[in-house]
């Protein structure tokens, strides 16, 4: 006696192993993809942060210089001088930027990273009649930075400067 066998493979159930690999390849391309297009754009977001902080800074630095007739000066390290009720005191990054009873930055910002090549300097320059503030932006294509070493006449590769001119 034989038993009674339906249509064989009329439909088939689930994936064979090639399928799924196939899928699974492709979400990985996919994933990667947009992985790295995520992470770009969170380089162009903190460079866009330290162009903001920069221009924001040159103001202030502007209004300091039309209350002492200097820019203030600057410690060795990359740190500008001139807080305090004195006003001969270091400016730390992330701190108030204020000199006597006025204030010009409540906060004086950070690099983003703020870490390694990443960090804020600020240089006196023309014995007080100029400034140079430069950090490292990360998008190798930007072309702001070619630009602004342009501008003021320092700097190379990937630097970003934002000078009194």
């Amino acid at each position: 006696m034989t038993k009674h066998q339906g249509p064989k493979n009329l439909f088939r159930r689930g994936f064979t192993l090639v399928e799924l690999l196939i899928v699974v390849a492709i979400i990985g391309v996919l994933a990667g993809m947009i992985l790295v297009n995520f992470q770009n754009a969170r380089e162009r977001a903190r460079d866009g942060a330290r162009k903001r902080d920069f221009e924001s800074m040159k103001t202030a630095l502007r209004l300091y210089y039309n209350d002492f007739e200097t820019y203030p000066d600057n410690d060795g390290s990359g740190r500008m001088m001139g807080c305090g009720a004195a006003g001969d005191q270091v400016c730390a990054w992330g701190s108030e930027f204020s000199a006597g009873s006025v204030v010009y930055m409540k906060f004086l910002p950070s690099d983003p990273l703020n870490t390694g090549s990443y960090v804020y300097e600020y240089v006196q320059t023309d014995a007080g009649d100029g400034f140079e503030l430069t950090t490292l932006i990360e998008n190798k294509s930007d072309t702001d930075a070619t630009k602004s070493q342009a501008r003021c006449g320092v700097g190379s590769g990937q630097t970003y400067v934002v000078c009194e001119d």
